[in-house]
This record gives C-alpha cells, sequence and structure tokens, in this order.
C-alpha cells in the first residue's frame, strides 16, 4: 500500500518544475524505485498523462520554462514482487493532479478493483446533491463501494488492499 501513497508524492517531486522552483534533485535510487512501481502498475501512466490534469502536467505548467533533463543510472536489479489480482468493482472520485487521490486510484485500477471517477473540484463537482451524499465533507478522494463511502486517502487504500 505505501508505494501507492508514496510514487505520486515523488513523481511530482521529480518534475523539472520542482526542480526549477526550489532546486530538488532525486536521487538514483528515487528515480529506479519510481521506473520500477511504474514499469508494473501501467495505470501509473495516469500520474504524467490525464487530459492536462495529471501531476506531471499541472507542475509543468508552473515553470513552462524547466526542460526535463534525461539523466541515467545504473540500475539494480530485484526480483519481482507478487502481483496482485482481486475481483470487485470501486469508484475513486477525485482529480489526477491530487497526490492524494492517486494512490488509492492506481491501487484501484492495479488490482482490478475499480477506477477513478472525475470529480473537478475547480469546477465545484465536490458540492453537488450526489456527492454530498457520499461525503458530507465535499473532500476528495471520496471512494464508493455499493452502499459504502469512505472519504480518506489511507483508509481507501486500506479498504481496497
Amino acid at each position: 500500500i505505501a508505494d501507492f501513497k508514496a510514487v505520486p508524492l515523488l513523481i511530482a517531486a521529480m518534475q523539472p518544475a520542482v526542480k526549477a522552483k526550489i532546486g530538488l534533485t532525486v536521487s538514483d535510487r528515487v528515480k529506479q524505485y519510481v521506473d520500477d512501481f511504474c514499469a508494473v502498475v501501467p495505470s501509473s501512466k495516469m500520474l504524467q498523462s490525464a487530459g492536462g490534469y495529471s501531476i506531471a502536467e499541472f507542475l509543468a505548467g508552473k515553470a513552462p520554462e524547466a526542460k526535463a533533463a534525461t539523466t541515467r543510472y545504473t540500475k539494480v536489479q530485484y526480483s519481482d514482487a507478487p502481483r496482485l489480482r482481486l475481483a470487485g468493482e470501486v469508484k475513486v472520485f477525485g482529480m489526477p493532479v491530487s497526490q492524494n487521490v492517486m494512490g488509492p486510484v492506481l491501487l484501484a485500477m492495479e488490482s482490478g478493483k475499480g477506477a477513478m471517477e472525475m470529480c473537478n473540484i475547480m469546477e465545484g463537482a465536490q458540492m453537488t446533491p450526489e456527492f454530498l451524499a457520499m461525503n458530507p465533507y465535499h473532500h476528495i478522494p471520496t471512494m464508493k463501494d455499493g452502499d459504502l463511502a469512505i472519504g480518506e486517502s489511507n483508509a481507501i487504500l486500506r479498504y481496497i488492499a
């Protein structure tokens, strides 16, 4: 579960805009960790490209002059981790730009338990009567599974796992 929580944050930390704005440079091991995660979690592509709403796209808009540097590093080989194979269908309401949303979304998609439902908070979608019935605090992420609704990222991760 921790990987699904950490990788959206690390993806943000690796963006050229973050380096340009605050000078943060991540280690080669962090880059490999993120690359390894993304290689086995196909849904992680949403972190880079989501119709202008991904973490990478959002941050690129904050520092358009920042350019991605191609850095090479020596990759250490590790044994493959077991893949999750679960059944079910949950909906995680949120936006791809939110790191708190993306952990549960990636786990839901990768485990086959569900997917993301767009809740554009910039347009007030979290204030609709339908959304408020699921989460009266109008926060994202909110997960819906049948009659059950959970409105906290870590709790959603534990529920899906």
